[in-house]
């Protein structure tokens, strides 16, 4: 019974601090900035630009992937129900998940240097409206 009480005290310390961390106005500077800079990849993305400017965007891409996946388990972990029912963080999930599929894909292909898909490019860009 003492483990289980453990286990309660330390979920309940988890959630109280992913809700401090979606509350913070840090957190919201933090994800605009990694969305910015997310976009200002994409939009620089062209036909025949040489591949180590690919590569380079790819890296930053995986990167704010990665971010956006921390944002998403934070977000999650701080209020589950309502971040469902909120039409911005699904579209943020489904993205996610396009974005996640889309680069394991290219990576599969041999392609590390595609920025991803134009589908999946346009659904990033679209970060910005929310």
């Amino acid at each position: 019974a003492n483990s289980f009480q453990n286990f309660q005290d330390r979920q309940r310390v988890l959630l109280a601090s992913a809700n401090n961390v979606a509350q913070s106005s840090w957190f919201g500077i933090l994800m605009q900035l990694v969305v910015a800079i997310n976009v200002a990849a994409v939009l620089t993305d062209s036909y025949g630009r040489p591949a180590e400017q690919g590569e380079a965007i790819q890296i930053i891409n995986g990167f704010c992937l990665a971010i956006y996946w921390i944002e998403m388990v934070i977000l999650v972990l701080a209020s589950p129900f309502n971040y469902f029912l909120s039409l911005s963080s699904v579209f943020d999930c489904v993205v996610n998940l396009l974005s996640t599929a889309d680069l394991i894909y290219s990576y599969e292909a041999g392609d590390d240097t595609s920025a991803g898909s134009l589908g999946v490019q346009a659904l990033r860009a679209l970060r910005v409206l929310r």
